[in-house]
């Protein structure tokens, strides 16, 4: 069996879906508790996940943040 780390209260993670690739909402943990063998969370919709069904969010911003700053100079003469 693996050592896993849990991830923490507050952290922004995606949910795996069953086609192998990541949600692109982002879920935020609200609890966490340990199962016999796993990591169990309680996600801001009222999910149950298993520690293998997420990945942890890369950087802290949504896409529609990372793009709005190119835009920010846009229109002005």
């Amino acid at each position: 069996m693996s050592a896993q780390q849990p991830y923490d209260v507050g952290q922004k993670v995606h949910l795996l879906l069953t086609s192998g690739q990541v949600s692109t909402k982002r879920f935020e943990i609200v609890k966490i508790w340990r199962y016999p063998s796993t990591f169990r969370y309680l996600l801001d919709t009222g999910y149950v996940a298993d520690h293998s069904e997420l990945r942890a969010s890369e950087g802290g911003e949504t896409a529609s943040e990372a793009v709005a700053p190119a835009d920010a100079g846009v229109g002005d003469a």
